[in-house]
């Protein structure tokens, strides 16, 4: 319900941190990252987006909210060095489950605007996890019809006016 009070804010230092710079256009990844809906509430590309401390709830599951995994979801350019392995296995998780690589435009392409993040980080994921299934799933269905069509063409006529 619109204007509905869900009870106080937790927001943690970390989260804090990260989420003051929203106004920050400069730094603040407008492209990749969380953005205000018309309700006012946070979303990740179509996935919902809320904290509890320094964690992210995205979609309901909860994400530890390091400084890294907090600089990865949020920044344009997250600074080498703030990130570990873990957080990188968490951003790509958290890719790969909401649209926000997607183009709103057009979900079948990526919201790739040739930038930092997308040529350091996000072009990785697309590339391994959306458009290589993708490209399996359309060489199988091609294999699929060329297989049918050659069972097809190798069965005895049964119908004469068919034939």
């Amino acid at each position: 319900m619109p204007g509905s009070y869900d009870g106080p804010v937790n927001v943690g230092l970390i989260a804090s941190k990260y989420l003051a710079k929203a106004t920050n256009k400069k730094k603040w990844d407008e492209n990749f990252g969380p953005e205000g809906d018309d309700k006012g509430n946070l979303r990740l590309g179509d996935a919902e987006f809320k904290t509890d401390g320094n964690d992210m709830i995205i979609n309901g599951k909860r994400y530890s909210g390091t400084g890294g995994l907090w600089e990865l979801v949020t920044m344009k350019k997250p600074k080498t060095g703030s990130y570990d392995g873990e957080d990188m296995k968490k951003y790509k998780e958290i890719l790969i489950s909401s649209t926000a690589m997607r183009s709103s435009k057009n979900p079948q392409r990526p919201a790739a605007n040739g930038g930092h993040k997308w040529e350091t980080f996000v072009r990785l994921i697309w590339e391994k996890y959306v458009k290589a299934p993708k490209q399996k799933a359309k060489r199988q269905q091609k294999k699929n019809r060329v297989k049918a069509f050659s069972e097809a063409i190798q069965m005895p006529c049964v119908n004469v006016w068919n034939c």
